[in-house]
């Protein structure tokens, strides 16, 4: 992975996941709003571990900027995902904006 630090860009850190020097993931965090925004992997290396391990380093950045109480918005297929590294569901919402549709999501916390 690239070290976070290299990635950064003013209130988000941002993680690569690399193998076999192609990028296969990807994560963000938005730390002024303590937003796990972003947790992807390509489908080929899926259930390998590589979100978890992401996942895992973004909260860990989270907790060592003082965030005690971090959220995301599942997509509706990820939301198993994010309740297996604890996260909890709180509100059914529809994620979108003026350059695209309305995605179903679930809103989740979980206490660092």
């Amino acid at each position: 992975m690239i070290p976070p630090d290299k990635i950064k860009a003013d209130n988000y850190r941002y993680i690569v996941a690399e193998q076999d020097g192609l990028s296969v993931g990807y994560g963000s965090l938005d730390i002024d709003k303590g937003l796990l925004a972003a947790t992807f992997v390509d489908p080929s290396v899926a259930r390998q571990g590589i979100g978890r391990t992401i996942a895992e380093e973004l909260q860990s950045i989270a907790q060592d900027n003082g965030i005690h109480l971090l959220k995301t918005y599942a997509s509706l297929n990820a939301a198993g995902f994010y309740e297996q590294l604890g996260f909890q569901k709180q509100d059914c919402v529809d994620v979108g904006g003026e350059s695209g549709p309305d995605i179903p999501s679930v809103l989740m916390e979980k206490q660092l």
